[in-house]
């Protein structure tokens, strides 16, 4: 009974936690959208006035807002899809060269923001080469925002290429299955749901993207997100703001339960590591592919050339290398933004550990039985999934923004560190399941006989076990909270200004050289952690 008691009051007490900061902030911005002003969920006040939706489906540029955020995401979600497909199969299904360079070069590129990609295709188009080339277009959109999401393709398509079991697609050529029947019937079912997985997450970063559209989307081509932002920050139209950000949430949980339908459809006849994976040993492919690759490696080399360039060159323009060196760019910055650097890296690791912790508790206690309501958790953070930076941005500054709570932005940095971990509360949960799952109920109940009664079996024998799942959850939620903008620019106290706010400041203002500066710190931070994470799943994966 005493047992049952325990595990009914943190069942409870996660559920009010999560719910609380998951559906409050849903809640709040639904009950803004309709109040036609800042209630909040605190207020208590309701009205249901629907002028601000109708306004946006009456609205011809409001609506062109709404059909042109699907456009880009299915958009940069189809060609970041296939330009990662080509290097995925390379890096699992060949015996290419240069593989360990290749990959590690992609992983890393998850630690490259947007806004540094615009800042390179703008330096590049417009000082360095002086081109008559416009970046501030659909299609320099396009490719900045595809640019930035091939590293998290490459991820996930990888994944599905080498958990594909190759005696499947033997069995059946085995009972006279032709080679094209075999790759519509067997291969490319198996490999869907982890490509659509990549495909999925790119889109949801997609349609709540912010920093990237504010710099190169053209007026002619008009986004939800920037235009909520512009409503709220330009004309304080709360109301109209809250109407585009649950647009873009609707839009966001369809494709997720999309997802999810799909993913059941499909039957799961593998998981975990492929068996023996076929190489294609053809020389064409292998030299083919990795020169693909190298393609793409140049650009992300290129990427980090170029801030470093314009960071400290005294001058670039016309000429392929820049004249003199400076590290002016770099005082002149952190003059301004002195406390960013270490802003940036307590928030990051404040969110990682508690995220990591979080989704710990509740993993380990569904699996164990000291927590339940399994279905329950995992709604919400289904519903995680599908919140945008943006969206979390916005609902939280209306949630919290009152009297009794509104120190909690403007002095000090809870709500920011609360935003950092449910934006990326998936992204912990999802690593720190796999680990979780992978050990037997054998190993659970063998730690409770062999560890004494006076020390802890889960400290002595499971936590040693889930620790790389853990560290991975940690540093993805590290790497994606030190470069976010599109919360940190709603929610970030003055005082507490990160690195990618700060330099975004500088960019936006044309102070094109402190915002290299500012952009290399940020680089400096994520990539050594990106790598470290790739060294973490290579050693995982052996």
């Amino acid at each position: 009974m005493k047992q049952f008691g325990s595990r009914t009051a943190i069942t409870v007490s996660l559920f009010i936690f999560l719910t609380f900061f998951t559906i409050g902030p849903l809640i709040t911005l639904v009950l803004t959208s309709f109040n036609g002003s800042n209630t909040g969920l605190f207020e208590g006040k309701f009205s249901l006035n629907v002028s601000s939706y109708i306004s946006i489906f009456k609205t011809a540029y409001d609506l062109k807002a709404f059909w042109d955020t699907l456009i880009l995401s299915l958009g940069v979600s189809t060609l970041s899809l296939a330009i990662s497909l080509p290097v995925s199969y390379g890096l699992s299904w060949t015996d290419m060269p240069l593989k360990k360079f290749i990959r590690t070069t992609q992983m890393m590129g998850l630690g490259i923001p947007g806004f540094i990609v615009s800042l390179v295709m703008i330096v590049f188009t417009g000082s360095i080469f002086r081109s008559d080339l416009h970046v501030h277009t659909f299609w320099g959109l396009l490719v900045a925002l595809s640019l930035s999401s091939v590293p998290f393709q490459v991820l996930y398509s990888t994944l599905s290429f080498e958990r594909l079991d190759y005696r499947l697609i033997e069995a059946a050529k085995a009972n006279g299955i032709g080679s094209l029947r075999t790759l519509f019937m067997v291969t490319i079912p198996l490999l869907i749901p982890g490509i659509m997985s990549g495909f999925i997450v790119v889109f949801l970063l997609t349609t709540g993207s912010l920093s990237v559209p504010l710099l190169l989307a053209p007026p002619s081509f008009p986004l939800l997100a920037p235009l909520a932002y512009s409503e709220l920050l330009s004309f304080f139209n709360w109301s109209l703001a809250s109407s585009d950000l649950m647009l873009i949430f609707l839009v966001n949980i369809v494709a997720v339960l999309f997802y999810v339908r799909l993913s059941k459809r499909i039957p799961k006849t593998v998981s975990g590591k492929g068996f023996r994976t076929r190489r294609n040993s053809s020389r064409l492919v292998r030299y083919g592919l990795v020169a693909y690759s190298l393609i793409f490696v140049a650009i992300f080399l290129g990427e980090i050339f170029i801030v470093g360039g314009y960071a400290f060159g005294k001058r670039w323009a016309g000429t392929p290398l820049p004249s003199g060196f400076t590290v002016s760019y770099f005082t002149s910055g952190l003059s301004l933004y002195q406390f960013s650097p270490f802003s940036t890296i307590l928030m990051g690791s404040g969110a990682g550990i508690i995220a990591v912790l979080l989704t710990l508790s509740i993993t380990y206690g569904n699996r164990t039985g000291s927590v339940g309501g399994s279905t329950y958790m995992n709604f919400l953070i289904l519903t995680v999934f599908s919140l945008s930076n943006t969206i979390i941005g916005i609902s939280y500054l209306s949630m919290f923004s009152n009297q009794a709570t509104g120190f909690l932005i403007n002095s000090v940095p809870v709500v920011l560190l609360l935003g950092y971990i449910f934006a990326r509360l998936g992204y912990a949960a999802n690593s720190v399941r796999l680990s979780v799952d992978s050990l037997s109920d054998s190993i659970i109940q063998s730690s409770r006989l062999m560890v004494s009664q006076d020390r802890s079996p889960f400290f002595r024998v499971i936590l040693p076990l889930v620790l790389p799942g853990l560290l991975e959850g940690f540093l993805l939620v590290f790497v994606r909270s030190a470069i976010d903008y599109g919360s940190t620019v709603f929610l970030a106290p003055i005082s507490w200004t990160t690195l990618s706010l700060s330099s975004y400041s500088f960019i936006i203002t044309g102070e094109l050289g402190q915002g290299a500066a500012l952009s290399l710190i940020i680089l400096a931070i994520t990539m050594p952690v990106s790598y470290y994470l790739y060294r973490l799943r290579s050693r995982n994966t052996v």
